[in-house]
């Protein structure tokens, strides 16, 4: 055989025979796989592979030689005959396996894991090995522990499980191992305490079970968030458990501690929610209780000294597997929920005084295999309802008081029965056909003399049983004759034989012949023949072929009960005791050759399972991740913190990794370093070592170096208020310039600038602005020219405008009396046509003004005739009447009260006037005064008029508003609040019933603080980027939102226990919905306005595009779309974490959140799959709930049990009154990608009433 010139080459598990010595090996190759072969002779030493060489599970012999290999790290020879180690012998491993080899000694070796089980060493220098951290020295001939092994400070792995080691105390030198992590001592003999546990400061697994230990437990604390598993079986400990164990360690998950001394009550209540066996069997615990704890699959207190009554079920996990409560002293009869327990596979109810009938929901336990209910007192007939029971194979009923008749049918319907004992009852006759045979039943106790055990063939060769004497079949003929109860006498073996009960004569032809099997008779010839598949023989007998045995009558053959997994022809003399000589793999044979059994699954395991018993499995090679110990585990290979890909490895120190996560470099094969920070990125970082971090993009406001490993600050633009963004320091960026500016953009690359504004407003897009609205000296309208202007209204950008004069009098805030006031209108009103532009139909003739009195002429131009009576009352000349005071209301802000009355309109010759006049001053009212004005009192009695309107609908609007708000917690109305306290720093969008108002919130104001410490802090959402963020209030749906609340206020106190009702429990899987809802109330409770006795108000998340965002925003959600049949229920859906909602914004073309206060009230919590069966998928919120919660995982499903990490949420609320939008972020786009593939996955789409929007749960999240 020539090796292959690859570096990497596996030929393990083919039958290659060859001489090991003849092989060429390339010097390509760095690692080589040639196990399980059949390959013998010597080791050479110029085996030049690199890395790695396994040669385990072949023919090998000899000495291990001085490998000229320095760079080899793994060196596999597990399984074959080598008897020594050439003392020359130098590579720095980090694992050498020699396990099941002929070893009785070692020389020094430079190594950290050393695999030496099943071997003949009966002791060795071990401080040769001062760098080892995992020692396996299972199944050698030591006699003692080597106190030299209590040298090896670094050990983190110890097994010296299988050696001869009869006596001895525990060390105490044991705590010198600082590092060890488990330490397995089980059956050595070893007595005396256990008190130097507590110095093992890094243990996480303990095996001294099958010991002679004394004392008490020690408390191991120090190890309450890592200790694994504990077995302290079969030893004579005694005192208490210490309640830390049951307190305090949150990670156990295997506790055994059967068959010791240990007294006090049992904890009801564990802190380790991985919990999945407790074995405290046969101890002297006064009292037991059923720990709740959905993980548990074992529980055994079988045996301990109480004084139970009846037995309730209470707390038992409905998943457990395994049940042991035996000798309990438990009384009464069985409850009747045991059919609650679907999965429960092994019950032993033996040794207590349950009496009466068991009860028919007991035999609903369909996956039951090992019952017994022996040594009790059932009375009354056998039950059918065991037949049921068709996974039965252990079947004790052993010592009750079972009475009656058995039947045949009853054993008949157990096919998968193995073991049953019947003995020790009061049963009165069997039935006349004994019980069919199970191909299964290897085991049988039935007790009384009418029947001798079950292993007798009769049924297959008698027609009926008389005095426990078999009486033949019909049609055979042979030596064996049986007496015959119907004969007048009975029939001898000379002259006849027994016909159903009747005495016939031999034919004479077949007397002349000596037939094992039937005769026939041909002519005057008596012919034997056989029944098949038997062969006649010369001499007249049948002879069976392999598998089958012959019955002793008649020459018939009956082949061999079969025998599962067997993979030879069967052997057996009967029905009952067949042998086979070699299992299928995967299974073993027991002492006798009858069965096949399965051997014990080994986790991991990629190759099939071999054994020779149950318990002692060994598998050859495991799946990836996992490393094979000692043959019989195959344990997770040691994480490296940071790796993205596989990890491969020979045993716990020796993990390797092929690539890491964004953000680390690879080191030496087994870490993952970070790589170092660079400030202000936000793409993953990249390196190849710690100084060569690079970075693809930075955070707003910073910019790449020319070799990407810095984020340099962008440099500002004057009256820029967001954040700079730039590519390079000569292409900045700027989205809001300061009130005032606005924003031009840079065409040609360059930088964007902040100009000061021409306080012009456009009414809409293309029309011409409002004159009114102009400040200072502009006297010019303007509107829109370019459809690609993004300029808010209030911006006029000149190369986008055009312009021309209006005439309209600009803000004048120095005059304050009424004479300064007339002259500055008529100034105004006769500049250009703005007036008549607005008049229509109306002309204005002339304007006409004096010291004291201003008058405007106008008269209707549609008919061309003079104004006539009563004209003057109509619309058209109302309408001026309006725009004057309208005007003197813009452009004279600070005219003092009583200086004008007007304008009012009356009809004269040639037309209508519109007259404002000045209010004459009375001699009280009169004062010295070198101002501009005197105080003129009054204003015209149709201002006051619309005012007093005005003050009515303000009133009805803003303080109902304002006061409706102060029914919200004050860390909640906060956020509304502000726009009553500063209401001109917000807009208006829309109008009646769909507006709503809202403002920019400037990064460093009070706003923008609040609104981190929701979507950073609670919502986790830091690492998004907000581009904008908008502050809304919107006052109809938190008028609605409100009300709800005071509703669910008054329900709350009024009557508390149906609101907080909690129906659920009692639901299937009840404790998983227990645990579902303390989930949310751990969530609530994190916002300090939440207390005990009011209706939970949470911040929650709502992501879709900005579009769709801004019309919820003035509408709500109800008007965006119906409700959808979603995941977890119908509704409209949030979640509490930023980031779950990803998949639902994070692709948009304009990436926005919504951030909502919602009212859950009492959620049901669901904990179904979708997928599965009896999900909520489509179904109304459950009846006398308020909403429904749900954890999830990140790919959007529930978890299959409580856990602690990798948990998000989902809420489904019925009906928009219970939401109030609070802030809109439209998001910056750069690392959303990144951020997305960590949480992808697939979600359900649905169609919104303007936009395809992809939906959490199937709707906008």
């Amino acid at each position: 055989m020539n090796s292959w010139s690859v570096s990497a080459l596996n030929l393990s598990g083919n039958k290659f025979k060859q001489q090991l010595e003849t092989i060429v090996f390339s010097t390509w190759t760095k690692e080589l796989d040639l196990s399980n072969n059949e390959l013998f002779g010597t080791i050479p030493k110029n085996i030049p592979i690199k890395n790695k060489i396994d040669l385990s599970n072949n023919q090998i012999s000899g000495t291990v030689p001085d490998l000229d290999i320095r760079t080899l790290n793994y060196l596999y020879l597990a399984n074959n005959q080598i008897t020594a180690i050439n003392n020359e012998f130098k590579p720095s491993l980090y694992t050498l396996d020699l396990s099941g080899n002929k070893l009785t000694s070692l020389p020094t070796l430079n190594i950290f894991t050393l695999l030496l089980s099943n071997n003949q060493i009966t002791g060795f220098n071990l401080p040769k090995f001062p760098l080892i951290k995992t020692l396996d020295l299972s199944h050698n001939k030591l006699t003692n522990i080597p106190t030299a092994i209590f040298s090896l400070s670094s050990l983190t792995y110890l097994n010296l499980s299988g050696n001869p080691i009869t006596s001895g105390t525990l060390p105490s030198q044991l705590t010198t191992w600082k590092n060890v992590q488990v330490l397995e001592l089980p059956g050595l003999g070893l007595s005396g305490t256990i008190t130097q546990l507590e110095d093992l400061k890094a243990l996480t697994s303990l095996n001294l079970s099958n010991n002679k230990l004394i004392g008490t437990i020690p408390s191991l604390t120090y190890r309450k968030n890592a200790m694994v598993t504990i077995n302290l079986s079969n030893n004579l400990l005694t005192g208490i458990m210490p309640p830390d164990w049951s307190e305090k360690f949150d990670k156990i998950q295997v506790l055994n501690l059967s068959n010791n001394k240990i007294t006090g009550t049992m904890p009801k209540t564990f802190a380790s929610s991985s919990l999945r066996e407790i074995d405290f069997s046969h101890n002297q615990f006064t009292s037991v209780s059923f720990p709740v704890i959905s993980a548990l699959k074992k529980l055994d207190l079988s045996f301990n000294d109480v004084s139970s009554s009846s037995l309730s079920l209470t707390g038992l996990n409905s998943d457990i597997r395994h049940l042991g409560l035996a000798g309990l002293k438990f009384s009464g009869t069985i409850p009747k929920n045991f059919s609650f327990y679907k999965n429960l596979t092994h019950l032993d109810l033996s040794h207590n005084l349950f009496n009466g009938d068991v009860p028919r929901n007991f035999f609903f336990m369909e996956a039951i295999q090992h019952l017994d209910l022996s040594f009790n007192k059932f009375t009354g007939t056998l039950p059918y309802g065991f037949v049921t029971m068709e996974s039965l194979t252990y079947l004790n009923l052993q010592n009750n008081s079972y009475e009656g008749i058995l039947y045949s049918d009853f054993f008949g319907a157990l096919d998968n029965l193995e073991t049953l004992d019947l003995s020790g009852n009061n049963w009165t006759q069997c039935s006349m056909n004994p019980p069919a045979k199970t191909s299964k039943l290897v085991s049988c106790n039935l007790g009384g003399s009418f029947w001798q055990g079950c292993s007798s063939p009769l049924h297959d060769i008698c027609s009926m049983i008389y005095n426990n004497t078999c009486l033949p079949k019909s049609g055979f003929y042979g030596k064996l004759c049986f007496p015959c109860p119907n004969c007048v006498e009975p029939a001898r073996c000379s002259d006849g034989y027994n016909h159903n009960g009747t005495c016939l004569t031999v034919p004479s032809a077949c007397s002349l012949v000596n037939c094992e099997g039937p005769c026939e008779v041909k002519g005057d010839v008596g012919i034997c023949t056989c029944p098949a598949p038997a062969q006649l023989q010369a001499d007249g007998s049948c002879l069976c072929p392999p598998g089958y045995f012959k019955n002793k009558i008649g020459g018939s053959c009956t082949a061999c009960s079969a025998v599962k997994g067997c993979a030879s022809v069967l052997e057996c003399s009967s029905p009952y005791d067949s042998k086979c000589s070699e299992c299928l793999s995967g299974l073993y044979l027991d002492e006798g050759n009858t069965t096949c059994g399965v051997c014990e699954a080994i986790i991991g395991c990629a190759s099939p399972v071999t054994c020779t018993s149950k318990n002692n499995t060994q598998c050859s090679r495991c799946i990836d991740e996992r490393y094979l110990f000692n043959q019989t585990q195959c344990i997770l290979c040691t994480p490296i913190a940071g790796c993205s890909s596989s990890i491969s490895c020979t045993d716990a120190n020796s993990s390797k990794c092929k690539k890491c996560l964004d953000g680390r470099y690879l080191k030496d094969e087994n870490l993952c370093e970070p790589c170092s920070g660079i400030d202000g990125c936000t793409s993953p970082i990249t390196c190849n070592n710690s100084l060569t971090s690079t970075c693809t993009s930075c955070i707003a406001g910073r910019f790449l170096s020319l070799d990407n490993s810095l984020c340099l600050t962008c440099p500002p633009i004057t009256n820029c208020i967001s954040v700079v963004e730039c590519s390079s320091a000569s292409s900045l960026h700027c989205q809001n310039c300061s009130f005032g500016y606005h924003l031009v953009k840079s065409l040609s690359g360059g930088n964007d600038s902040c100009v000061l504004n021409s306080h012009c407003s456009f009414t809409e897009w293309s029309n011409w602005s409002n004159c009114y609205a102009c400040e200072g000296s502009t006297n010019v309208r303007q509107r829109d020219i370019s459809p690609l202007n993004k300029a808010l209204p209030n911006i006029c950008v000149s190369d986008l405008t055009e312009s021309k004069p209006c005439g309209f009098p600009c803000l004048n805030l120095v005059i304050e009396t009424g004479d300064a006031a007339l002259l500055y209108l008529s100034q105004n009103l006769q500049k250009y046509d703005w007036l008549q532009e607005q008049m229509g139909n109306l002309t204005i003739i002339n304007i006409t003004v004096t010291s004291s009195e201003l008058t405007i002429l106008a008269r209707d131009a549609s008919n061309k005739r003079q104004v006539t009576e009563g004209s003057c009352e109509n619309g058209i000349t109302q309408h001026l009447t309006n725009i004057v005071a309208e005007t003197m209301n813009e452009i004279l802000p600070n005219l003092k009260e009583n200086e004008l009355d007007g304008p009012s309109i009356t009809q004269i010759s040639g037309g209508c006037a519109v007259t404002i006049s000045v209010i004459p001053k009375t001699p009280d009212s009169e004062k010295a005064s070198s101002t501009l004005g005197m105080i003129i009192g009054g204003v015209i009695g149709g201002l006051f008029f619309l005012l007093a309107i005005a003050l009515v609908v303000f009133w009805k609007f803003y303080y109902q508003q304002k006061l409706s708000l102060s029914n919200l917690p004050y860390d909640v109305r906060w956020f509304y609040e502000q726009y009553y306290k500063h209401p001109s720093s917000w807009k208006k969008e829309g109008s009646g019933g769909v507006a709503f108002y809202h403002k920019i919130v400037m990064k460093g104001s009070e706003h923008w603080d609040r609104l981190s410490l929701i979507f950073d802090k609670f919502c986790q959402g830091r690492d998004i980027i907000i581009h904008d963020a908008y502050a809304i209030y919107n006052p109809s749906l938190v008028s609605a939102c409100v009300t709800q609340l005071q509703i669910m206020e008054q329900r709350m106190q009024s009557n508390p226990e149906i609101f907080k009702k909690k129906t659920y429990i009692l639901e299937d899987q009840g404790e998983f919905r227990a645990w579902t809802f303390e989930q949310f109330q751990k969530r609530a409770n994190e916002c300090n306005w939440n207390q005990p006795n009011t209706p939970v108000i949470l911040p929650a998340i709502h992501g879709t595009d900005f579009h769709i965002a801004w019309k919820i925003c003035a509408t709500g959600f109800a008007n965006l779309s119906s409700l959808d049949d979603g995941f977890f229920g119908k509704g409209i859906y949030f979640t509490t974490y930023a980031l779950y909602a990803l998949p639902y914004f994070a692709k948009k073309e304009r990436p926005a959140i919504i951030i909502s206060f919602i009212l859950p009230g009492n959620p049901f919590p669901v904990v179904e799959n979708p997928n599965l069966k009896g999900s909520k998928v489509g179904t109304a919120i459950v009846s006398g709930y308020n909403s429904h919660y749900v954890k999830t995982l990140a790919s959007g499903y529930p978890p299959p049990a409580p856990q602690e990490n990798g948990l998000f949420d989902e809420i489904v609320v019925p009906q928009e009154a219970q939401i109030m939008p609070v802030f809109l972020l439209r998001l910056d786009t750069r690392n959303l990608a990144s951020l997305h593939d960590r949480m992808d996955r697939v979600v359900l789409q649905r169609q919104d009433d303007d936009d395809s929007l992809v939906s959490l749960s199937s709707t906008l999240l």
